[in-house]
């Protein structure tokens, strides 16, 4: 979901007045790419990484914690941080050479959930996605109620997904997202929305979401923390900006007592422009928004290797750190992008070709459809929702 800034899917874009989108998060809410406020994974580690032909880097313990809301992909949401976008119109990132690159990242936490094991009928071999991102926003771009949030994490435990990433704190999601997946036994991947406000615009928001988790002994259910969606692609920060705060939120949150993973999502060529993103220690494994929607010369068929593709250029960019896909999907309308068509059946064809190639291990994007989002260049940031496909 993604605005015209070139932003990846995974950006949280701020309702828009009347929906508005923003994809790297929609505010919060949103696009696999769109504007802004909507909410963003720890701890916790994905399912096993599909199998395959190269050994993939050592992939990092996670951590089991719980978190709170976050701003949303790809379209614009509502007073709170822009959410994120599903995929960023933004150039295309360099195309690396096919590869079967090994998709174990971050392994998979034991936990338990009391998530049901549904399985969908139309995932290949019967792999669901190890997450599903998850916004707070109503088609009108209103913040959904608890009894609504509860209602929507209900449908996703049903379909057998145990951890959700929410792009920010916006639309008081740490008081209702929170709390209704603590009480279905669902893992969070906590995002921090960072927009046009700059880096301190999270401060507030970090120090709500632990509070809520000290009080609750809630840090179990923390799959993982994202400081960022696409906020280097879309322009808002500088790297150094990004890893100043990211080291700041990871001292904050080891000192209130969280042990789990901390990283940043962005697309490949984020890390290939600014390889310092990754290079450091400040991010515990590396997190791409991954949309071959938005790269003319990709397809639905060829989704999944061109994921694997940007996570082994962005592998070695990043001294063979460990990569995990944050943010994936593809649009089931809106308008055609070289050999991309969007419509339900190619949707299906793509979500079926990145669950095969990724073996599931990976964040997708979204559960529903972001109507409160602008329909973004492409028109297609309001469609990415893959219930359907899980059904």
């Amino acid at each position: 979901m993604a605005p015209a800034v070139t932003v990846t899917a995974g950006q949280e874009p701020a309702p828009a007045p009347a929906p508005q989108p923003e994809p790297t998060p929609a505010p919060a809410p949103a696009p696999a790419p769109s504007p802004a406020p909507a909410p963003g994974p720890e701890s916790q580690v994905p399912p096993a990484p599909a199998p395959q032909p190269t050994e993939p880097a050592p992939a990092p313990q996670p951590n089991p914690v719980e978190s709170s809301p976050a701003p949303q992909p790809t379209s614009q949401a509502p007073p709170a941080p822009p959410a994120p976008q599903t995929t960023s119109d933004a150039a295309p990132s360099p195309q690396p050479a096919p590869t079967t690159f090994s998709t174990s990242v971050i392994e998979p936490s034991s936990t338990s959930s009391s998530a049901a094991e549904a399985t969908p009928t139309f995932t290949p071999n019967g792999i669901l996605p190890y997450s599903l991102t998850y916004s707070p926003y109503n088609d009108d771009s209103s913040c959904k109620t608890m009894d609504e949030v509860m209602k929507d994490l209900k449908e996703i435990v049903a379909k057998g997904i145990k951890v959700i990433r929410v792009y920010g704190t916006d639309c008081g999601s740490v008081q209702t997202i929170e709390p209704a997946a603590k009480q279905l036994g669902l893992k969070i991947n906590q995002g921090f929305w960072i927009g046009p406000d700059g880096v301190d615009s999270i401060d507030s928001g970090v120090q709500e979401f632990i509070n809520w988790v000290q009080q609750n002994q809630a840090w179990g259910m923390i799959d993982s923390i994202t400081v960022g969606n696409e906020a280097i692609i879309a322009g808002y920060v500088s790297p150094q900006q990004l890893l100043g705060k990211i080291g700041q939120v990871k001292s904050q949150l080891k000192a209130a007592g969280y042990q789990g993973q901390v990283t940043t999502a962005e697309p490949a060529v984020s890390y290939t422009t600014h390889p310092e993103l990754c290079t450091g220690p400040e991010l515990d494994y590396v997190g791409i928004n991954s949309h071959a929607y938005f790269n003319p010369q990709q397809s639905p068929e060829t989704a999944g290797q061109f994921a694997l593709d940007e996570m082994a250029l962005t592998q070695k960019t990043c001294n063979n750190k460990v990569v995990f896909v944050t943010e994936t999907g593809y649009p089931s309308a809106g308008n055609t992008n070289g050999n991309n068509v969007p419509t339900p059946q190619n949707q299906e064809i793509a979500i079926n070709s990145l669950l095969k190639a990724l073996n599931g291990y990976g964040t997708f994007f979204t559960m529903y459809n972001d109507f409160w989002k602008a329909p973004g260049p492409y028109n297609v940031e309001q469609h990415f929702g893959i219930i359907n496909i899980l059904q």
